[in-house]
């Protein structure tokens, strides 16, 4: 019974009509009482209609499931009206009137402020022809389905295969959208629209009808064959993204350990007296260089946390892209010079705006020089900066060790290392085409990584939107 709450609450809502197909008594109530009691936890009130068996059988499965039924009913939201003043309370059993009365029952559920309403019942009284009748009965399965499109209600009928004969069964699926077969929720494939299901159909009327259903079968089998394709995609995906995470984790460690490590043994030496004023100040910037270091990992780490967590915000200006790039190439200079790499720069000459936040950018900027300076052991690196019919492009390209083209949107996702081993030659977290990434998106531009192969160096180009020209320049 536990196992069905679920596909209860997830399979079943406002104008739905459900029909229940059993032998096994406990099939039934494995489906009616979690169909009541997630009524009753969801503000709904529950109106169930059969004989005495029937509603004792239910009452006690839900005084198990620990439902208060006599609070329940003094409370006026869990019901057992007789068949008597409901479905012949005319004497015999008259699909109008029976109608009519869900209709009332509708508006006063709303009036009381319930959320809903559910229905149940089983039928048993249409087996006396002298009050019901299969044929009324049929009539009133179909025709109430246009009362559950236009209310917040729920139908639950249940129709006991040793009790009701094999036409019945037969007619009344085909006047119920959804039908459970066993303890199953599936949709109903014989069902028939009521425009249909309420008058004869000629044999060409039924031809088209069975080959609408043979297709709709069909197509729900395509659908799950692509939900069981995704489902496994997303599977094999989170797979490889908790072992990406770990891979992750473990650098992460390792990273952060390792200037720590160098800046608590200068510190000690220092501290020792063991130094002279000459190793005194090598220690200090070795200090400062680590304690540096460590503190970029760090703002890199919080960075991609506001980026998952979509708490990143920009702080748009105008910007000339000009000054920026001429900022990045020059702070990244020295380290070039001592790697005995070029660096060529390539600008328009006349200024190249942008509506975005300059420290941002400024970031861009030096994660794509940080990169190129990584993995360029010779050669050099060259920027160029466009403005575009469509925009503005930056290009940093260089001779170092590219990649293969089957990887390259792989190497902006987060966890994503090249070599995730902690002894790897290069440094860092590997973020910071991430953060590139997350960033220029952010400003509603786009990047790409572009290599012939290994070897044979690579190119990542940043567009971005460029400012409208009646943008005024906005203070500072």
């Amino acid at each position: 019974m536990q196992r069905f709450r679920g596909e209860v609450a997830e399979r079943l809502g406002p104008g739905d009509h459900v029909c229940a197909v059993y032998e096994d008594p406990a099939d039934w109530l494995a489906v009616a009482v979690p169909y009541v009691t997630d009524g009753l936890a969801a503000g709904e009130r529950c109106v169930y209609i059969g004989p005495d068996d029937v509603i004792g059988a239910l009452s006690a499965a839900l005084a198990g499931a620990g439902v208060d039924v006599e609070g329940e009913r003094r409370q006026g939201a869990l019901a057992f009206p007789g068949a008597e003043s409901t479905y012949l309370r005319a004497g015999a059993f008259d699909p109008d009137a029976m109608l009519e009365l869900w209709g009332e029952l509708a508006r006063e559920t709303e009036s009381l402020g319930y959320a809903g309403c559910r229905v149940g019942g089983a039928p048993l009284w249409a087996l006396d022809p002298k009050i019901g009748g299969r044929d009324r009965l049929i009539e009133y399965e179909v025709r109430v389905n246009e009362f559950f499109r236009t209310s917040r209600a729920i139908g639950f009928c249940q129709y006991d295969r040793r009790r009701f004969p094999p036409e019945v069964i037969r007619d009344v699926l085909r006047a119920h959208p959804v039908a459970v077969v066993g303890t199953e929720v599936c949709p109903n494939l014989y069902y028939e629209e009521p425009e249909l299901a309420a008058r004869g159909l000629s044999a060409a009327q039924q031809v088209d009808w069975m080959v609408a259903q043979i297709r709709r079968a069909r197509d729900l089998e395509r659908e799950r064959t692509h939900a069981l394709e995704r489902a496994r995609a997303a599977r094999a995906e989170a797979e490889a993204a908790n072992g990406a995470k770990d891979e992750f984790l473990a650098v992460v460690s390792h990273e952060l350990r390792t200037p720590l490590n160098v800046i608590i043994g200068w510190v000690s030496m220092l501290r020792g007296g063991r130094l002279d004023a000459e190793a005194q100040a090598r220690a200090l910037e070795i200090v400062e260089r680590n304690a540096r270091a460590q503190t970029k990992l760090v703002e890199d780490l919080i960075d991609v946390s506001r980026i998952a967590a979509g708490r990143m915000r920009l702080e748009l200006g105008r910007v000339d892209l000009v000054p920026l790039v001429n900022a990045a190439v020059d702070a990244i200079r020295p380290a070039a010079a001592d790697e005995g790499l070029e660096i060529g720069v390539d600008l328009d000459p006349a200024p190249v705006v942008v509506r975005g936040d300059a420290v941002r950018l400024q970031q861009v900027l030096a994660n794509l020089l940080a990169n190129a300076l990584k993995f360029t052991d010779r050669g050099r690196i060259d920027v160029t900066l466009r403005a575009m019919p469509a925009g503005v492009e930056i290009a940093v390209s260089d001779t170092g060790r590219g990649f293969d083209r089957d990887v390259a949107a792989d190497l902006f996702r987060r966890f994503h290392q090249a070599d995730s081993s902690t002894t790897r030659p290069h440094g860092g977290l590997g973020l910071g085409l991430t953060i590139v990434k997350s960033i220029v998106e952010l400003h509603g531009g786009s990047v790409r990584a572009e290599s012939a192969g290994r070897g044979r160096g690579a190119t990542f180009t940043v567009v971005l939107p460029a400012a409208d020209p009646r943008m005024r320049l906005l203070a500072g």
